[in-house]
């Protein structure tokens, strides 16, 4: 954040060839999909809820003046808070990239549930046409 905060600065102050050209400064973010494994268990979706912020809206949060959440109460100790860039973006546009999902399970899958779980959503559609055929 303080380098995003830095970079909006310096462009209004540019020189050399390109000072009059229109520059934005962008981010690429990395989301995962939470879910929780069990969609009835409070504790799952508890901490599905607590996954989803913190890696997912965190950042944005920070690049959007919100209040920067970057820490998790007696795991990870929250950094200061970038104030000059609290009330106003320190980014031009937002890019995200997604490639998966992320199943919240409260306890360690037993073997018989990992094969369980495999079979349901990282078969490939390819793997289970050639096992019928």
């Amino acid at each position: 954040v303080y380098a995003y905060d830095w970079i909006h600065r310096e462009i209004k102050q540019r020189r050399g060839p390109w000072r009059n050209e229109p520059l934005e400064v962008g981010i690429a973010n990395n989301m995962v999909d939470f879910f929780p494994f069990r969609s009835w268990h409070p504790i799952e979706i508890g901490l599905t809820q607590v996954s989803r912020s913190f890696f997912n809206q965190s950042w944005w949060d920070a690049l959007t003046g919100r209040k920067q959440h970057f820490g998790l109460p007696w795991l990870i100790k929250t950094p200061p808070q970038v104030s000059e860039a609290l009330g106003r973006n320190t980014c031009d546009y937002l890019g995200i990239n997604y490639y998966t999902k992320g199943y919240i399970k409260w306890r360690a899958l037993s073997d018989e549930e990992q094969e369980k779980v495999w079979e349901r959503f990282y078969r490939s559609d390819k793997s289970r046409n050639h096992a019928h055929a």
